[in-house]
């Protein structure tokens, strides 16, 4: 999503960011697919053209060194018919001239993160750099499988320790 202006507001002993941005007037990925929950057809040809815009839009975060880790439906946001990559507050900018990490957000963005979209790394490894793009590939294959699969859910469900531990140890069903 296009950042148009940054805004810095003094408030209650606190300093607010606003981000002035494009309008996401379609909603998100999210709310197509629950518009779309009973429509296999629907989800796998417009689901797929979908999946493709969101790739590009990684595509331009990875250019330029950074890594999202919080992709999900919800961060998907639709643009005048166009799906746009937004919510990059678990996100880290890594220097490429071998310097410090830029932090998006706080360094503690590993707790930012969506459990069920999250990559096995995500939950193994001690700080964020250590992560890179293979973190949001492996959690765009959580939003494919959702927008593939008979039901239109992840492949995995349940407590945080369920969900970690099948990302880390189980394969999931497979998509007909």
């Amino acid at each position: 999503v296009h950042l148009y202006d940054v805004h810095v507001i003094p408030w209650g002993g606190v300093s607010l960011l606003l981000l002035a941005m494009e309008l996401a007037d379609g909603g998100s990925l999210r709310d197509w697919l629950t518009r779309n929950h009973g429509n296999k057809e629907i989800r796998r040809r417009d689901g797929l053209a979908f999946f493709i815009q969101a790739c590009h839009g990684y595509q331009a975060i990875h250019q330029v060194g950074a890594v999202h880790l919080d992709t999900k439906p919800d961060n998907l946001l639709f643009v005048n018919g166009v799906l746009k990559v937004s919510d990059l507050g678990a996100a880290y900018l890594s220097d490429r001239s071998g310097g410090e990490v830029n932090f998006l957000a706080e360094p503690s963005s590993l707790e930012l993160g969506t459990p069920v979209y999250m990559s096995p790394e995500q939950f193994q490894v001690a700080h964020p750099d250590d992560l890179d793009h293979r973190s949001d590939i492996y959690s765009l294959g959580i939003v494919l499988y959702e927008i593939l699969s008979e039901g239109g859910r992840p492949p995995f469900a349940g407590s945080l320790k369920r969900i970690r531990d099948c990302h880390l140890n189980v394969r999931p069903a497979p998509i007909r």
